[in-house]
């Protein structure tokens, strides 16, 4: 009787026994096999990483994505307030009167109805 290898239990002929072709070639079969189910195996785990690692990545696009835009837009108001040239004064509030409002400040121009400072 052969050995075995410690493994796979794969027949190893003792030196006093003949070569065995049959015995050869089911071992080898039984190698194949086990090899290809090993590289199917593989092949479907790559397969589910990569849909995991793209749905992760795309997920993570998408909220630096929506962070970008929220800091574009919060940049552009930074450069408006820091590099407009203003001119006037962009607020304007008309006073028809200044009944209850104490002016502590500047002048009211009554034909313009609005306070100068």
């Amino acid at each position: 009787m052969p050995n075995q290898s410690a493994h796979y239990k794969l027949s190893l002929p003792l030196p006093e026994e003949y070569y065995s072709i049959d015995e050869v070639n089911a071992v080898t079969e039984g190698i194949d096999a086990a090899l290809w189910e090993n590289a199917q195996a593989v092949e479907t785990l790559r397969a589910d990483v990569d849909a995991s690692i793209e749905q992760e990545v795309s997920s993570r696009i998408s909220a630096l994505t929506a962070r970008v835009t929220a800091n574009e837009g919060e940049l552009g108001v930074l450069w408006d307030a820091v590099f407009t040239d203003v001119t006037k004064n962009p607020f304007a509030i008309v006073f028809t009167s200044l009944d209850g409002v104490t002016v502590t400040a500047g002048n009211y121009h009554e034909a313009l109805s609005r306070l100068e400072c």
